[in-house]
C-alpha cells in the first residue's frame, strides 16, 4: 500500500485500432477530408461539434495513419475554434458573474497542465448554467478551487470518442472545497497497465459537499456529478446524476446540458 498526495489528473486519448483495406482507406480518407473541411469552415458551433464527433467515429473504425494525421489536424482546428470563440459565444453578463465569484473569494483557481480556469471564468464563454451552479454553491457556504473548465482540456471524454462537456464550456472540475483537498489519503498504485489508486479518506469538506449534493433531487443537480463517492441508487446508470471512476478520485466534476 502506498500513500500519495491527491492531485488532479489530465485526460488521455486512447486511439482506436482496425483497418478497412486500401480501397476502404481511400474512401475513409476522402470522407475525413471533406468532414474536416466542413469542420474548419464557418459553420455553427453545434454543427462543428457534431461534425467532429462523426470524424472521430470514422477514424476509430479506420485506424489508418492518414486518419490519425487528420485527427491531429482536427484537434488543432478545434483549439483554434475555441480560441476564436466559435465553441461558445462570449457573454458579457457571464463574464461579469464569473469575475464577481473570483472577487468575492467564493471561487479560486489553479492552472494544472494546459488548463486556464481563471481565463475561462473571465471569458464569458462558460455555459450560463455552470456559472449559476457556482453561485448556488457559494450561497450554500462553499468556497471552491477550480482546476479546469475548457481551455487546455482535451476535446473528448477520456477513453472515448464522445465530445467532453468541458470542451464546450459546460463543465468544471473542483480540486478543493473550503480550502481542503477532495481526498486526504490516496492508496494504491499506477503503472502502464493498471491504475488501482482510489481515495480511502475523503476530506471533511468534500464529505460535506457530497452530503449536500445527495440531499438534492435530480432536477436540482447538474446533468452529471463525478467524484470519489459511492453512488448506489443515484448512479447515472440507475437514472441518477452521479458517477465515480479512477479518474475522479481527487476532484469533483460538474457537467451541464
Amino acid at each position: 500500500m502506498t500513500t500519495t498526495t491527491a492531485a488532479p489528473q489530465d485526460t488521455v486519448r486512447q486511439s482506436g485500432q482496425g483497418g478497412t483495406g486500401s480501397k476502404g482507406n481511400l474512401f475513409v480518407a476522402a470522407a475525413l477530408l471533406l468532414a474536416l473541411a466542413f469542420l474548419t469552415g464557418l459553420n455553427p458551433a453545434n454543427a462543428r461539434a457534431a461534425t467532429w464527433d462523426a470524424v472521430q467515429s470514422i477514424a476509430k473504425l479506420d485506424g489508418s495513419g492518414l486518419s490519425k494525421t487528420i485527427v491531429k489536424a482536427g484537434d488543432k482546428a478545434q483549439q483554434k475554434a475555441q480560441s476564436q470563440g466559435l465553441v461558445n459565444p462570449s457573454d458579457n453578463s457571464v463574464s461579469r458573474r464569473g469575475q464577481a465569484l473570483v472577487a468575492s473569494g467564493s471561487v479560486t483557481t489553479i492552472s494544472i497542465g494546459k488548463c486556464r480556469p481563471l481565463l475561462d471564468l473571465k471569458s464569458g464563454k462558460m455555459f450560463p448554467q455552470a456559472i449559476t451552479y457556482l453561485e448556488k454553491l457559494a450561497k450554500a457556504g462553499f468556497t471552491v478551487e477550480i482546476s479546469c473548465i475548457f481551455t487546455g482540456h482535451t476535446w473528448n471524454v477520456a477513453g472515448t470518442n464522445r465530445t467532453s462537456l468541458h470542451f464546450k464550456g459546460q463543465a468544471f472540475d473542483i480540486t478543493r472545497v473550503n480550502g481542503q483537498p477532495i481526498c486526504d489519503v490516496m492508496v494504491g498504485s499506477v503503472d502502464s497497465h493498471h491504475d488501482t489508486r482510489h481515495c480511502s479518506k475523503p476530506s471533511a469538506a468534500s464529505k460535506k459537499l457530497t452530503h449536500w449534493l445527495f440531499a438534492q433531487a435530480n432536477s436540482q443537480l447538474p446533468f452529471e456529478v463525478g467524484g470519489p463517492f459511492s453512488t448506489g441508487s443515484r448512479d447515472k446508470s440507475n437514472g441518477g446524476r452521479f458517477f465515480t471512476n479512477t479518474g475522479h478520485q481527487t476532484h469533483f466534476h460538474f457537467g451541464f446540458k
